[in-house]
């Protein structure tokens, strides 16, 4: 409950029509455990369609149904297509096409645990992971939360257990 709380602290209002389609502008901000859902937020001035916008994590994917995100706004998405996210290891990654192995499509990435980190090297040399490693998650993780978008690679991460 605490990381949907959390989630609905982070969030702005985001329907409606927009004639902007710069993926780019969009980033990976958290990964909710309890919620099976990640949080993605447009970076940029613009309003951005997510028509084109894929998820992928160990070998399943889902194209994101078409929706805007406004400016600056926060939405938690659901990514049950993807069999959830596992706490104990995984990876989530962004992608601007459904061509997996491309550096050059990847969006946005983020690794944790021990296992499962499939596309790392992927996500390095495509400039959306800074460092071949993961986001440490200690027992009790609720959620991760990207505290820092400079950073790309686990220090920009924190894991939030709701006791803080």
């Amino acid at each position: 409950m605490v990381p949907l709380l959390l989630a609905l602290s982070l969030m702005v209002g985001a329907c409606g029509s927009g004639d902007d389609e710069n993926l780019a502008d969009v980033q990976l901000v958290g990964v909710d455990f309890e919620l099976n859902s990640i949080m993605l937020t447009n970076g940029g001035a613009e309003n951005l369609l997510t028509d084109g916008l894929w998820a992928y994590q160990d070998g399943e994917a889902f194209e994101f149904n078409i929706f805007t995100i406004k400016p600056r706004a926060t939405i938690l998405f659901s990514v049950r297509d993807l069999d959830g996210v596992d706490r104990s290891g995984g990876e989530i990654a962004l992608f601007s096409s459904d061509a997996f192995d491309d550096e050059e499509a990847v969006l946005d990435y983020v690794a944790w645990g021990t296992s499962g980190h499939h596309l790392v090297d992927t996500g390095v040399v495509g400039g959306a992971w800074g460092e071949v490693g993961a986001v440490e998650v200690p027992g009790g993780t609720a959620a991760l939360i990207r505290f820092d978008l400079q950073f790309f690679g686990p220090e920009g991460w924190e894991p939030f257990t709701g006791d803080e």
